[in-house]
């Protein structure tokens, strides 16, 4: 929305048009531009149908200065209600259903939760928060920094896999969680492996708090997340997130592959064959260099590698032994499909914190009705 606010702002009606009926059609290419770097999320979808909406609600009559300067406005307070404030909102209200002594369980980083956990310690609260988390993403270790960082003592933060899932559960009071979008029928999408959580949660009997703006919603009905998902690069899959021998070496661009991992169109050499660097086997094999006497190997050794060999090649070299997937695209017989959401029942969900207060997920219909009828 800020880069519409600049895009608009740098506007000028052409001669023998009007501004609603042009910068309509002047937006398509900027829109495409920002689909092309990533598939438009729901939230994304909302929010440029709405600024498409107030474009042709605009006075033909004002002048461009005055219908800019409308627009923008009209961005900017999209922003702070809609966004900004309705996130603070949201914390605020969720974190008065923590309570001392409280076992928190959340999966991967929600932005919206990690703000409701630390307004609740703010609030004096006292509760031990369990992050669970999974590859090839591995968000949640942020939000264990950003817990700690906050003063969260060893003893009230817990961080674990989602092997573990099923036996941290039976300690846990409340899980709450972020959300993506929340879809007309009650269903929720977010990042794959909520749906496992939300289940052993009702399993349990343990409640599911879900954190979402109304902003999210959509009036679609989606059933599953196979006809409709995004795709993760596939190569995300073969490497630990995060892990310094799993780093790419090389020339770092823009797009490299800890960057890319949620771009569904990858587009440089980093991506169609990354390049590791496993820097225990690399210091080995400096040191076995460094030792050798030129002209002679060890019985029983491997001859050293010829001195044009980089250390890319090296590092692929490497990977090739190490990780059985690495040649993967060489086998007409197999895919690696890294699929980045999933869809939770709304069975599994037991209240919703927007905004506009805790709703189940059978008011959802509601919220769209009246925003639609403000319009």
């Amino acid at each position: 929305m800020l880069a519409f606010m600049d895009v608009i702002a740098d506007y000028t009606t052409p001669p023998h048009t009007t501004l609603p009926h042009h910068l309509y059609s002047y937006l398509s290419p900027h829109i495409n531009f920002l689909v092309y770097q990533r598939p438009m999320c729901i939230g994304m979808a909302n929010a440029i149908r709405w600024l498409k909406t107030e474009i042709t609600h605009t006075s033909h009559d004002l002048k461009d200065d005055e219908a800019k300067s409308q627009l923008i406005a009209k961005i900017d307070d999209y922003i702070k209600e809609r966004i900004t404030a309705a996130g603070d909102i949201i914390a605020v209200s969720g974190a008065q259903k923590i309570q001392d002594g409280d076992v928190i369980v959340t999966y991967g980083a929600s932005s919206a939760v990690e703000n409701l956990l630390l307004t609740a310690r703010t609030k004096g609260r006292r509760f031990r928060v369990i992050v669970v988390d999974s590859r090839p993403a591995s968000e949640g270790r942020r939000l264990i920094a950003k817990l700690v960082e906050a003063g969260f003592s060893d003893s009230e933060v817990t961080y674990a896999p989602i092997t573990a899932l099923s036996f941290l559960m039976r300690d846990a009071s409340k899980v709450f969680l972020g959300a993506e979008a929340f879809f007309a029928n009650g269903t929720m999408l977010s990042r794959a492996g909520t749906a496992m959580v939300a289940l052993s949660a009702h399993s349990c009997h343990v409640p599911v708090i879900v954190t979402c703006e109304t902003y999210k919603f959509n009036e679609r009905i989606q059933l599953d997340a196979v006809v409709n998902n995004e795709l993760g690069v596939p190569d995300a899959l073969m490497y630990k997130t995060g892990v310094p021998d799993a780093e790419p070496v090389g020339p770092q661009s823009d797009q490299s592959l800890s960057a890319m991992e949620y771009s569904a169109y990858a587009r440089d050499k980093y991506s169609t064959r990354p390049r590791w660097n496993n820097r225990s086997a690399l210091q080995s094999e400096a040191a076995a260099d460094a030792t050798a006497v030129p002209g002679k190997n060890p019985k029983g050794a491997k001859s050293a590698p010829p001195a044009a060999l980089s250390q890319e090649a090296l590092a692929l070299a490497n990977l090739n032994q190490l990780c059985p997937l690495s040649d993967w695209r060489n086998n007409p017989r197999l895919r690696l499909l890294n699929l980045t959401q999933d869809i939770t029942p709304p069975e599994f969900v037991s209240v919703i914190i927007t905004e506009v207060g805790l709703i189940p997920t059978t008011s959802i219909p509601v919220v769209l009705r009246e925003y639609k009828n403000q319009i």
